[in-house]
């Protein structure tokens, strides 16, 4: 199992972004390019997170606080890395995290199917179906 989620501070990211841009690079689509999502962690507007294994970095995310006008909301944008198996039961320690940012959900987009049938042992429920068509302007 992982270790532990590990955030990372802004002022540690040219340390850890050369390991986690090829795990987060597979992840994003193409709404976003790898470089958006690091200068948005830079700039503290995303915080960027690690998971580790027998001390080596495995699994990123990249999380959010979006400001709705009823609630502070905690979005996990990205997860992306290798041995899902180990760390996905650490998805929980964003709650914590969560709550003293006065965060009073957390949202997690995900493109596959499966995503949903793994986080509902954790408690987590499918609440909506997002559909894109792509047009041409």
């Amino acid at each position: 199992m992982a270790s532990s989620l590990i955030p990372v501070p802004a002022e540690s990211l040219d340390y850890v972004w050369p390991i986690a841009e090829p795990y987060l690079e597979k992840a994003i689509t193409a709404d976003y390019s790898v470089e958006s999502f690091r200068q948005a962690i830079a700039s503290r507007e995303m915080q960027l997170w690690a998971t580790d294994k027998d001390g080596e970095l495995i699994a990123f995310a990249v999380t959010q606080i979006l400001l709705r006008p009823n609630a502070k909301v905690l979005l996990i944008s990205l997860v992306a890395g290798r041995d899902v198996r180990a760390w996905l039961p650490l998805i929980d320690d964003f709650k914590e995290w969560a709550r003293a940012q006065g965060c009073s959900a957390i949202e997690c987009y995900v493109d596959r199917e499966r995503w949903s049938r793994s986080l509902a042992k954790y408690g987590w429920k499918k609440e909506s179906l997002t559909l894109r068509k792509e047009i041409n302007v």
